[in-house]
């Protein structure tokens, strides 16, 4: 349907304000966005994912060792369910070989 903006309330007209109003001014949906520092699955770097605007997955995940050779490693994945089609905060746990420290295998 559509909408225009009469302070911060939709009202139906013939322009189009599908996401939310602010002022008067339709406001876009904003992109859903995962972003990882370390670029993926990289065992030797530690990195933080960044998710935006993902439903019930939206924060910052750094990864970290859960003692001296485990290591919670954050990723950009596939979502499932109702995040099918966007890119999620993964996680996966890896032993390091030659042990963890600060968030990274040594």
């Amino acid at each position: 349907s559509d909408y225009f903006c009469e302070g911060d309330k939709r009202i139906g007209s013939s322009k189009r304000c599908d996401y939310l109003c602010e002022d008067g001014v339709c406001i876009p949906e904003p992109e859903p966005k995962c972003t990882d520092s370390d670029d993926g699955i990289d065992y030797s770097v530690k990195g933080k994912v960044i998710t935006e605007n993902i439903p019930g997955n939206s924060g910052e995940f750094e990864d970290k060792c859960l003692d001296s050779e485990e290591l919670m490693e954050n990723y950009c994945g596939p979502g499932q369910g109702y995040n099918e089609g966007l890119e999620v905060a993964k996680v996966t746990m890896y032993k390091c070989p030659n042990g963890c420290r600060d968030g990274a295998c040594i």
